[in-house]
């Protein structure tokens, strides 16, 4: 299990200016973005104030030189300054450049967070007023060896996640961040995350995941998760809901595969058995017939199925929450 500690906490801390630490590709790439455009913004501002500072000292009359820059000024009147080509293709094929150079990126990222990939764990988020509901259902692959004897093929948890009240804090707690039952989800996966609402409109936020999505009443909006790191992370609802819209805050777990299959086994006493009795004692015997390099009996995903050869025992704690 995984001891959090405070470094492993993304909240906004207090006089905080830039972006959260990311947790996802998609924020790394919003924050590469952010840094990107900034360079052209800051070449933009400099050659604006440059100009006008060279208007502004050029082109006033001041009292003690007030014949020779009047002179000087209406000499310039007597330039044919209409029109001058050189000068309108450069202001017009620069900005449309830096235009083109910021939008081929942009159109990149925004293609990313609309792409959505095969996942073997879905949840959907429900706002109310001031809370928010949980349904998670993860799909596990079975054992082959044991699948004949249980029947975990899907696991399914709903809970609902109330902001934490001050007299109920613990070591590690935050004031208006903390809630009764944190939504956990495992590390280097991609999640289905299905955002609605029961009354007003909400916002499901997540800064350090680049995960902002409005709950609507009547309507079912997708989002794609992807954390890549183990950690705490804080949210809190984006959109104006009521009296209570600045206390109902959004608390994501994300957890090694090994740990979040020990949490959806308090879910499914099938899969806590399948745990105990098989996958601990007879190890020896699942190694003989198996080769655990080519086994993926947690997730569906191509990418990560020699992770089981990495950890193949598991180690059950009495408070499976406290990671």
């Amino acid at each position: 299990m995984v001891l959090l500690t405070k470094s492993y906490l993304d909240y906004a801390l207090p006089g905080q200016l830039g972006f959260q630490d990311p947790a996802s590709p998609l924020m790394s790439g919003l924050i590469n973005l952010h840094h990107y455009i900034m360079f052209f913004l800051v070449i933009v501002l400099f050659f604006v104030f440059t100009m006008m500072y060279f208007i502004l000292t050029s082109f006033t009359v001041n009292n003690k030189n007030a014949i020779q820059n009047f002179l000087r000024i209406k000499s310039l009147y007597s330039v044919d300054l209409s029109h001058n080509t050189s000068i309108e293709v450069i202001w017009t094929l620069i900005p449309s450049f830096i235009l083109l150079f910021i939008a081929i990126p942009s159109f990149t990222l925004l293609y990313g967070f609309e792409t959505f990939m095969d996942s073997n764990i879905s949840i959907k988020v429900v706002g109310h007023q001031w809370y928010w509901s949980y349904e998670c259902v993860t799909r596990l692959k079975a054992l082959p060896l044991f699948w004949e004897n249980y029947s975990f093929k899907n696991i399914k948890i709903m809970f609902d996640s109330y902001m934490l009240e001050t007299e109920d804090l613990k070591p590690l707690d935050l004031r208006l961040l903390d809630v009764t039952n944190p939504l956990v989800i495992p590390i280097n996966t991609y999640i289905k995350v299905y955002v609605t609402a029961s009354d007003v409109i909400h916002s499901w936020a997540i800064p350090s995941l680049g995960v902002k999505v409005d709950s609507l009443p009547g309507r079912l909006n997708e989002v794609m998760c992807f954390v890549n790191r183990i950690g705490r992370f804080y949210g809190q609802c984006s959109e104006l809901c009521g009296v209570k819209h600045g206390f109902m805050p959004i608390v994501i777990y994300g957890v090694s595969k090994n740990d979040y299959l020990i949490y959806c086994a308090n879910a499914s006493t099938d899969l806590l058995n399948f745990l105990v009795n098989d996958f601990f004692i007879k190890t020896e015997e699942i190694n003989a017939v198996f080769n655990w390099k080519d086994l993926d009996f947690i997730l569906d995903d191509e990418k990560y199925k020699d992770f089981v050869s990495s950890n193949l025992l598991l180690s059950l704690t009495n408070d499976i929450k406290d990671f």
